[in-house]
This record gives structure tokens, sequence and C-alpha cells, in this order.
């Protein structure tokens, strides 16, 4: 048999598209997304790497508070019952001052929105002193959340853990140790 008498089918393939054209300079995107992620990194200006956490003196890894200068509007406080409106909003006006809320009203309560914590806190203070009746939740830094630290020996001493805990800025209620219960 000669050579010429196999004769391989021609095989089409298809073209693969790496996404970007052959010349950079024209190549448009045609999204833009940010990393939603980004504020969670933390820069190491000595290193020049960046993290996402920071090492305690158990070798624990805590992700640290972040300091932010955005001030999170505290949540609306839901007041029932007003009878005056016109007194009410004089005295908010001399309790916080005239820029620090805003008024909302609905069919079964007024929603008082204050700008920032501070007047939050002194308006929570006065509704309690005149007691009256209203509704609201906590502001985000008061929540309590939990946290669980993994792969610490059983005789850890929890006051030492609460110690260190404390040491990166945040208040700690209870430590319990669950080695015995967990398998």
């Amino acid at each position: 048999m000669e050579e010429s008498e196999f004769i391989q089918p021609k095989t089409t393939k298809r073209i693969l598209y790496s996404g970007t054209p052959a010349d950079p300079k024209k190549y448009k995107p045609m999204f833009v997304t940010a990393n939603r992620y980004s504020s969670l990194t933390i820069d190491d200006d000595a290193t020049g790497k960046t993290s996402l956490h920071t090492q305690s003196n158990f070798g624990i890894n805590f992700q640290t508070p972040e300091v932010n200068n955005e001030i999170k509007l505290p949540p609306p406080i839901f007041i029932r019952e007003v009878l005056d409106f016109v007194s009410f909003r004089q005295q908010l006006i001399f309790l916080i001052g005239p820029e620090n809320f805003l008024f909302k009203s609905s069919t079964n309560a007024l929603k008082v929105q204050t700008i920032n914590p501070d007047s939050y806190r002194k308006t929570i203070h006065f509704f309690r002193e005149e007691k009256a009746q209203f509704h609201t939740f906590r502001t985000q830094e008061d929540k309590a959340f939990r946290i669980v630290i993994r792969n610490l020996h059983p005789s850890t001493p929890t006051t030492e853990v609460g110690i260190a805990i404390e040491d990166l800025g945040f208040t700690v209620h209870q430590v319990a140790n669950v080695s015995g219960i967990l398998p």
C-alpha cells in the first residue's frame, strides 16, 4: 500500500475564543464589576502584603474591627400615640438639634430617623424618661456576636482567651470551653 491511499478526513475544529482580542489596545471591557470583597483586605505597610486577618497572642486568627470614617445610620425609632406633634418636634430640636433627625408618619406610628449614633442615644434616653411607647432595634455596633476558636488545647484557661479577645478591642460577655461536648 502506498502512503497516498490513506487519506485522513479533514476535521473541523471550533475556534476557541480567549476572551481578549488580538489587539489589546482596541479592547474595551463591556462590563465593569467592582471587587465586593475589597473592604475586607488590610494592607500591611511593613511587609507590603495584603491579609484578611491578624494574629493574636495565641496564634489565633481574628478579624480586626474595621475603623471606618463612614458613620452608619442608627436604626429608626417608632413612636406610638403622639398627641401634639408640634411640641414633640420642638423638644427634639432642643434636645439634639434641627439637623439631626427626620420624621415619617404612618397610620399607626411616627418614625424618627436620627442621623448619628449620639443623637440616637439621646433620643432613646429622652423617650425612656418621658415613658413614651416606642420601639427600636439595636445599633450595629451594639449587637453581640459569637466566635468559635478552633484548635485550642482543652487546658487553655478561658480567662486568658477572654483577655486576648479584649486586647483586640472586643467586649467579652462569656468564654466557654466546649471541647468536652464536641467529638
